[in-house]
């Protein structure tokens, strides 16, 4: 079943340790690397576009289900990883603030918290990344005044605070990340 060196030594170590076949199978899914191996599934074709040859003849097969996910489909889906990386490295690109020589400062980071926000600077550019990794949603005043969200996941808003001083207010729901400016 498993191809990788390392998966079979593994498992033999597993059975001498006493493990059944079932266990040391079940212990070796989770860890293997052949789970990152898989031949890329490109389209609907044979081998879902990986290769001609015989299906017997690759080092690992293919997805065999019917609606197994290819990288056709996901160009093609607005909603797909695929879309997202394209539009946060156009992003990228656009603004002087996230390429490589931007100047990196922690706006918030606090001990046993979840929520990370630090700020990056360039050609008189300042964007804002905020990350809430925690099931909980939070509020985070902020000394920087941010009114445009440029890219979220999840639900990411910035309002003025009350009494119309130049800052923000950060709301963020769970699990969600934002870049701001």
């Amino acid at each position: 079943r498993y191809r990788d060196v390392e998966s079979k030594n593994y498992f033999k170590i597993l059975k001498e340790r006493g493990l059944s076949e079932e266990e040391a199978i079940t212990v070796i899914d989770e860890r293997s690397r052949d789970n990152g191996r898989t031949p890329m599934q490109w389209n609907g074709d044979k081998n879902l576009g990986f290769s001609d040859a015989d299906a017997s003849a690759l080092y690992l097969p293919v997805d065999p289900s019917p609606d197994a996910p290819t990288a056709e489909q996901a160009m093609a889906d607005p909603d797909s990883v695929y879309t997202t990386l394209k539009q946060v490295l156009a992003l990228r690109h656009a603004h002087p603030a996230l390429q490589a020589d931007g100047a990196f400062r922690v706006v918030h980071a606090e001990r046993e918290k979840r929520l990370f926000v630090y700020a990056r600077k360039e050609d008189g550019e300042t964007i804002c990344i905020a990350v809430n990794p925690s099931y909980d949603a939070v509020n985070l005043p902020l000394s920087e005044t941010l009114s445009e969200v440029l890219f979220a996941v999840g639900d990411v808003r910035t309002e003025e605070t009350p009494g119309g001083k130049s800052c923000s207010l950060l709301s963020m729901g769970p699990q969600s990340a934002g870049i701001l400016r």
